[in-house]
């Protein structure tokens, strides 16, 4: 059975269309790299699947409708991270990675031993154990990115929603963390992972979806979607293409053929 499953599934902001009729599976021990330009709909696509956008279609979570769960139980399946996080109030790291717990919490009951645990090792999974007690506001982003994977490690989901968890990270930081996704994912989740390194996607991703203006262009293995002619299309960027999994090197923009 697959982790999750969409059917047709479709976004509106007002009358605009920003999702197009999207189908897509998710197995376990899957990476699904979510590609495309700027406003082809990637984040769309991953509010959607956790019901923070109204969408028409389907989505399944181990069979079971998405409008069919509460918020609680969501939660207890997808954990996400999200793009930006800009904390307002001085939370430390482990106050923020407790929050992970939640779903599993009773209204009336505050964090056990076994969370803080559950939060400490999230953090030393994510190897910023050191920053735990750190107040989130004088972080790099790149370590308050790192924490905010280690709250979706703490959140326990089956299925990790991240939306450019790279983006704030130097080359070997981005290589740790992409190491570091798939070797949680090989224990039995599936994720869904936005990304604007074509090079990481290629790399670290199982299937890769790529997006132009809402619909699916292509999908399947790197090899597949990441070819000079789907590049050049997309992201109208002349590309070369080597490897398997294929590396791209950027030539130049294309121009509108319609200019002189």
């Amino acid at each position: 059975m697959a982790l999750l499953n969409l059917m047709g599934v479709s976004v509106k902001y007002n009358s605009v269309e920003a999702l197009k009729g999207v189908s897509l599976s998710l197995t376990q021990g899957e990476i699904l790299g979510v590609i495309g330009p700027n406003g082809s709909g990637k984040s769309t696509l991953l509010k959607a699947i956790y019901k923070a956008l109204r969408f028409e279609g389907e989505i399944k979570i181990r069979n079971r409708d998405l409008l069919e769960m509460s918020r609680r139980e969501i939660a207890k399946h997808i954990s996400v991270v999200p793009q930006e996080f800009h904390p307002e109030f001085p939370f430390s790291a482990l106050e923020l990675v407790l929050t992970g717990r939640t779903p599993h919490l009773s209204p009336l009951r505050p964090e056990s031993e076994k969370d803080l645990r559950i939060a400490e090792e999230s953090l030393e999974e994510m190897g910023a154990i050191h920053l735990k007690d750190r107040d989130l506001r004088k972080m790099s982003g790149g370590e308050r990115q790192k924490v905010l994977i280690a709250r979706a490690l703490a959140q326990e989901g089956e299925i990790l929603l991240m939306d450019e968890p790279t983006s704030h990270l130097d080359m070997r930081n981005s290589i740790e963390t992409m190491e570091k996704i798939k070797e949680i994912v090989s224990r039995g989740k599936g994720a869904v992972v936005v990304m604007h390194d074509l090079n990481l996607a290629s790399r670290y991703c199982d299937k890769l979806l790529l997006l132009k203006e809402g619909i699916i262009h292509s999908m399947g293995r790197p090899k597949k979607v990441i070819t000079e002619e789907n590049i050049e299309e997309v992201y109208r960027v002349r590309v070369k293409v080597f490897g398997d999994p294929p590396i791209v090197v950027p030539l130049g923009v294309i121009g509108d053929e319609n200019q002189s």
